[in-house]
């Protein structure tokens, strides 16, 4: 396992979604720094794709379970996945999240050997972990009493200690997660690859990440207008359009990886992230991306919590433009097709599909802005250069058309899909 230290530096602070049940009062709006670097020498990255060494305790919801929630939504899990690694923490620390749980009352947090059987906190850690996350507390400035109270200084701190284990020294098992479209996998994978326990009692686990799920999604709940977008590009006034969660969702997420290419990636092999790790020859290593314009819309979409069904990895990643198309105009995956005789006008978090000279399905991109009769887009195999399709290599956002039909820069505009 990798040394853990805290790296505490100047607070960057990135407004994100917050859940509010209906039946119940709106919430503060979250104010959650992504996590810090607690692995030495590694740069963390803050949910709108900004480098950042930061610590922050800020949380909202009125209890345990929905400061969690929103934890995890904002570090861009899904609600599935983020009700799974609930499920589990329900069943390790208590069904409402205790950060001061320990398996041997009044003697397990003060243990500071490698021994079994006396797990603590959230995650229940145990063994040779239990001192390393204790020791990691100290070093962030919690004290022993901090450690044995429930309470919200205590719980931010073992969200971020959590998510950096899982990011790093779990990583094939964050890559799972990350894929998970439904919540009995995410329960299952996260307690295989990550908690280890050694009676899991899974149908526990996945009843109560059913229930965070079931209280969630749906008519069950609403939201507040993110700003999460609009934090990651000034020019994109979500707010302002009222946008809904969905469309919230996608346009921060392809934000978010458009400004991760700014930072600077090898996209000889990044863009092999949205295609599953395969390259055009089927093999996991090695081979080019295959020509990844729909893969990467598709990424986007199922990243933002509204994944596609009918195609590749699971049923959420369509490989080429054409099977986006016919989704749509079949009303597949509550998706809804606007062709230019529609007269639609696109929103934000929009795909946009474009036909050529000689390809009907020619290229797409996610919709990330309209001001008046200009759109922009945020698009995957883009711009120039070796990797990647024929002539592109990049996630690429750019103004495109001072019209929203007729001929653009990526070829005629075929048509709209709508995720609602």
């Amino acid at each position: 396992m990798a040394k853990l230290r805290l790296l505490i530096s100047s607070l960057f602070i990135c407004l994100v979604t917050v859940l509010i049940p209906m039946s119940g009062v709106a919430k503060a709006q979250l104010s959650q720094c992504d996590i810090n670097d607690i692995i030495a020498g590694n740069s963390a990255y803050d949910s709108c794709g900004n480098e950042t060494f930061c610590t922050s305790d800020a949380l909202v919801g009125s209890d345990n379970i929905q400061k969690t929630l929103n934890f995890l939504l904002s570090h861009q899990l899904t609600l599935v996945q983020a009700a799974g690694v609930i499920g589990n923490l329900r069943q390790e620390s208590g069904q409402n999240i205790d950060p001061s749980d320990e398996q041997v009352k009044g003697q397990s947090w003060t243990d500071t050997s490698n021994a079994g059987g006396h797990g603590v906190g959230i995650v229940q850690w145990d063994s040779d972990r239990r001192p390393k996350m204790i020791n990691a507390a100290f070093s962030a400035g919690l004290t022993l009493q901090d450690l044995e109270t429930n309470s919200e200084k205590n719980l931010a701190f073992q969200l971020q200690y959590m998510w950096t284990e899982l990011t790093t020294d779990h990583q094939g098992t964050y890559s799972q997660l990350k894929g998970d479209n439904d919540v009995a996998s995410a329960t299952t994978d996260f307690e295989v690859g990550y908690e280890g326990a050694g009676t899991p009692n899974m149908s526990n686990r996945i009843q109560y990440a059913q229930d965070v799920l079931d209280n969630y999604s749906g008519g069950g709940v609403t939201t507040t207008s993110s700003s999460c977008a609009s934090t990651c590009d000034s020019g994109t006034s979500t707010t302002d359009a009222g946008l809904s969660q969905v469309r919230q969702n996608v346009v921060c997420v392809s934000q978010q990886e458009f400004k991760i290419w700014q930072n600077g990636v090898d996209p000889a092999t990044y863009c092999k992230k949205y295609i599953n790790g395969l390259g055009q020859d089927g093999g996991n290593t090695g081979g080019s991306c295959e020509e990844w314009c729909a893969d990467f819309v598709s990424w986007v979409y199922n990243q933002a919590g509204h994944p596609f069904t009918g195609g590749a990895s699971g049923g959420w990643r369509y490989q080429g433009v054409i099977q986006i198309y016919n989704d749509a105009l079949a009303d597949g995956d509550n998706l809804n097709w606007h062709p230019p005789s529609s007269n639609y006008t696109p929103v934000p978090g929009d795909v946009v599909l474009y036909s050529s000279a000689t390809n009907r399905y020619a290229h797409t991109a996610i919709v990330s802005n309209v001001v008046g009769q200009t759109l922009t887009t945020i698009g995957g195999d883009e711009g120039s250069g070796p990797w990647g399709g024929p002539d592109s290599t990049s996630v690429v956002s750019q103004d495109q058309q001072t019209s929203f039909y007729g001929s653009t820069a990526n070829g005629e505009v075929l048509g709209y899909v709508s995720p609602e």
